[in-house]
């Protein structure tokens, strides 16, 4: 197992050499890396590329979701459907970040993230949205209460000539 920023030896026996951590995308995310998942890392739940899961999945800690799912998905703490993913599901999480195939409506209490290899069609509800440029959303989204309101200074009217 390598470890960004870690040392490990070298193949040819010289030692420990440093392992360089990838490149961040546009988003400041390295790839595979997942921030808006809360810390609970002591309980995280994988639904593997080969499963095929329908009826309601439950989980009390982080869910990463690479295969198949339809249903309804609960989680205590952040849910993450990978780029393999494919989900048709209500959602209701702490919070969400999608990469892979995603139609449905989610209830996300934090923050609702769409990855640049994300598609997704249905509504958000969430404390805030990051949305990664390359990434499709075809639906509506709603700040849920609490979250914070940036005043935005008003446009002057513009005339044209």
């Amino acid at each position: 197992m390598v470890a960004w920023g870690k040392r490990s030896e070298q193949e040819d026996g010289r030692g420990a050499a440093e392992v360089p951590a990838p490149e961040p995308d546009r988003t400041g995310f390295r790839p595979g890396e997942v921030r808006s998942v809360p810390d609970r890392d002591a309980e995280v739940t994988v639904i593997g590329p080969g499963a095929r899961l329908e009826g309601l999945l439950v989980s009390g800690g982080t869910l990463r979701i690479e295969g198949e799912v339809k249903g309804e998905v609960r989680a205590e703490g952040g849910v993450l459907i990978a780029p393999s993913a494919k989900v048709e599901a209500e959602v209701r999480a702490q919070s969400l970040r999608v990469e892979g195939r995603y139609v449905g409506n989610a209830e996300v209490s934090s923050l609702a993230e769409l990855g640049a290899t994300a598609q997704v069609q249905g509504n958000l509800t969430c404390g805030a949205l990051v949305v990664a440029e390359g990434a499709v959303f075809n639906g509506q989204t709603a700040m849920s209460a609490g979250a914070p309101v940036i005043a935005l200074p008003e446009m002057g009217s513009a005339e044209q000539g």
